[in-house]
């Protein structure tokens, strides 16, 4: 079961917990258990195959995706 959404919550950082998403029609879940924080100064890259998660996990950070399960925190734009 894919839960009730991922969560998203403001903060000075940027933070995922136990972060799990699925596309929109719940077919393919493409990143599994992600934990971890970037500081406001600090960076992020994110690399890895065509169709491994990237741009979804964006789009997660972003608001426009919570398909899935965790918790993401971010500062407010």
């Amino acid at each position: 079961e894919q839960g009730h959404g991922i969560e998203t919550a403001p903060s000075s950082e940027l933070s995922f917990q136990d972060l799990t998403v699925v596309t929109p029609d719940r077919k393919h879940t493409l990143i599994t258990g992600l934990s971890g924080a970037i500081a406001r100064t600090g960076g992020l890259l994110v690399m890895g195959a065509s169709g491994a998660g990237k741009s979804s996990l964006l789009r997660v950070v972003a608001g426009l995706w919570n398909t899935g399960n965790g918790v993401v925190t971010r500062p407010s734009l």
